[in-house]
């Protein structure tokens, strides 16, 4: 598998930049109906370290 990425970042720092320049949406997801989009905002919230 290829990386695409035009910036060379961790999935934790990814997750950090993401939660903070995008909290209400990852929070929206959290409370979605679909367990992926929950599953995935977990994921987010817990490596930016924001999570329980």
């Amino acid at each position: 598998m290829n990386n695409e990425s035009t910036s060379n970042i961790n999935f934790s720092e990814w997750a950090k930049r993401t939660y903070a320049e995008h909290h209400e949406t990852v929070e929206h997801m959290k409370n979605s109906s679909d367990p992926l989009d929950r599953a995935i905002a977990n994921r987010i919230t817990c490596v930016a370290g924001v999570g329980q």
